[in-house]
């Protein structure tokens, strides 16, 4: 499984998430079930049924924010794993 923290976020709001937005697939495939869309200033975690997770960023050209900052674990059935980053 794969655990994703969202640390922090600060992208255009609105209330469909229609304009800018980041998007995680429980999934290698949009097709896949869609585990979380945020927009605007959020935080939040979620984890994986599986061994992988799309994330999709989608940016309009309207209005600049700072973007977000997500880590992700790989977590094993024995609760170990692996810690890693993006900033974008």
């Amino acid at each position: 499984m794969i655990s994703v923290n969202v640390e922090w976020m600060d992208l255009e709001y609105s209330s469909s998430c229609g304009f800018d937005y980041l998007k995680l697939y429980d999934g290698r495939a949009t097709n896949s079930r869609v585990l979380e869309t945020y927009c605007g200033n959020f935080t939040s975690s979620v984890t994986s049924s599986g061994h992988r997770v799309l994330v999709v960023f989608k940016s309009d050209h309207s209005v600049n924010s700072e973007g977000f900052s997500l880590t992700w674990s790989f977590v094993d059935s024995s609760g170990g794993g692996d810690h890693r980053k993006l900033d974008h």
